[in-house]
């Protein structure tokens, strides 16, 4: 096996890992196995307690032999790995100060040929437990440790006002490279939204959140002057939103109120679940085909990842919406 297939999500409690993993695992469409080992703290097996360091020794090598020697990497799904070894090491450390620092080294050696490592922190250490707080900086040291050793590594973090972030999917040719981006299947979605419209005149690229709905307001209300600007251009409307899902109410409501034909690319085939990544895809394959379109978006950030200004060119934070008017 050489490509990235199993990836570990390990890290502190309530920095959002096994959210994250449910919120890919319900937007993926089955490409995605999922694998939560029952040997962890307080485990007990024939009515008797599974010892964790006896767990750890044995259990994560026959889950490697398995691997190796099952698994095809072509047809497969990715494995998500709900807590693994790297757990094992942190947890035993910290609760039973035991050192398996020989099993983590051979385990990395063992799982880096084919693995990513997922690490989620927290940044909240005031609002933490003293144990949190030593599991959470013992992650951080696990994290450079397995940055020395060349592994894939992707990075997550929960602010102390709970917001979610990672900087790690960026990099749209490492996405895809990695198996994370679906390429293939974004194709063909932006081939059938051509291939239903006439676009000789152009069309509308737009984001649904932050352009069209109103996300700052509960409930989540239609931003309607960008509506209207929209609806008065009477061009088709390609949506691409960085939402896994998206009931079919709102997307015929939506239709309703655009009044045009309207098509909707959801982020559910990236891994990553980054809605950068996921635009920039849909542009840079758009103007590859000469295509003429305004690029409505309401995120500097998001818009200068996508455009990046020229070297003589100032890039401040303006006013939102002043990129509307951007013209392939």
């Amino acid at each position: 096996m050489s490509a990235s297939r199993v990836i570990f999500f390990d890290g502190v409690d309530g920095a959002g890992k096994t959210t994250r993993a449910n919120l890919i695992r319900n937007s993926q469409n089955h490409i995605i196995r999922y694998f939560r080992s029952t040997c962890q703290i307080d485990s007990k097996f024939a009515n008797r307690p599974v010892n964790l360091e006896e767990s750890l020794k044995h259990d994560w090598r026959i889950l490697y032999d398995f691997i190796t020697q099952t698994y095809d990497e072509y047809t497969d799904p990715f494995i998500f790995v709900d807590r693994g070894f790297i757990s094992s090491f942190v947890y035993s450390k910290i609760f039973r100060k035991v050192d398996l620092s020989r099993y983590l080294i051979q385990y990395t050696k063992l799982f880096k040929p084919f693995s990513e490592f997922w690490l989620f922190f927290r940044e909240d250490e005031s609002q933490m437990s003293p144990s949190e707080v030593n599991i959470n900086q013992l992650y951080h040291k696990v994290d450079a440790f397995l940055d020395e050793h060349s592994c894939v590594i992707k990075r997550f973090s929960k602010t102390s006002d709970w917001n979610f972030i990672t900087n790690s999917f960026l990099n749209l040719d490492e996405e895809i490279h990695l198996g994370h981006f679906d390429s293939g299947m974004y194709d063909v979605q932006l081939g059938n939204f051509i291939l239903e419209n006439e676009l000789k005149d152009g069309f509308i690229i737009s984001d649904l959140d932050g352009v069209l709905l109103d996300v700052s307001k509960t409930p989540i209300q239609i931003n309607q002057t960008n509506l209207e600007l929209i609806k008065s251009q009477k061009k088709p409307v390609l949506i691409v939103t960085g939402r896994p899902e998206l009931t079919i109410d709102w997307k015929q409501r939506i239709q309703n109120l655009i009044g045009q034909h309207t098509h909707f690319i959801l982020n559910n085939r990236n891994l990553g679940m980054s809605s950068r990544i996921l635009k920039e895809f849909c542009i840079s394959r758009l103007r590859q085909r000469g295509l003429k379109f305004k690029y409505y978006e309401d995120r500097s950030d998001v818009f200068h990842h996508i455009f990046p200004p020229a070297s003589n060119e100032k890039v401040g934070d303006p006013p939102i919406y002043e990129f509307n008017n951007w013209m392939c």
